[in-house]
């Protein structure tokens, strides 16, 4: 088997890598010849499906749809790019089931769709008050925020 098949070959199957690199820490994958930066993404991707959690149900549910529905380790880096947006532990882990019930689509197609999900998951910024704030920076720089109507400012 040539590299380029034994890349796919890891990469069509996310979650034996994903079990590998959770027994192991930071240090060791880069000891195995990993780069710093997918090291980190690795063990966290085995913290959130090997780690433990409250909802070891939604988590093995989420293993087992990946492992049917064939995921990529692209398609679990989006995913979990999605669920930064979202807080609380029970959310995310909904976020997380209805992703990956999109299936293995294109990941540009699969990352446009797992946004519009987010959407409906993530919280709305809160809306502005009318007033005045001033605040002060770390390096001493003040800061003076005014927000109202154009016609009071």
């Amino acid at each position: 088997m040539n590299p380029v098949d034994q890349l796919a070959a890891v990469l069509s199957n996310p979650l034996a890598l994903i079990q590998d690199a959770a027994g192991c820490t930071i240090a060791a994958l880069v000891a195995r010849g990993l780069p710093e930066n997918t090291a980190t993404d690795l063990k966290t991707l085995a913290t959130v499906y090997y780690g433990t959690t409250s909802y070891t149900r939604m988590q093995a549910s989420c293993r087992a749809t990946i492992d049917s529905l064939g995921l990529t380790l692209a398609h679990l880096e989006i995913i979990e790019t999605c669920t930064r947006r979202v807080t609380g532990e029970k959310t995310t882990w909904q976020l997380r089931r209805d992703l990956v019930n999109l299936g293995n689509l294109p990941t540009g197609q699969f990352a446009t769709r797992a946004r519009a999900i987010t959407n409906d998951y993530a919280t709305p910024p809160p809306r502005l008050v009318k007033g005045v704030s001033i605040n002060r920076n770390r390096n001493n720089l003040w800061q003076l925020k005014i927000n109202g109507e154009p016609a009071d400012i």
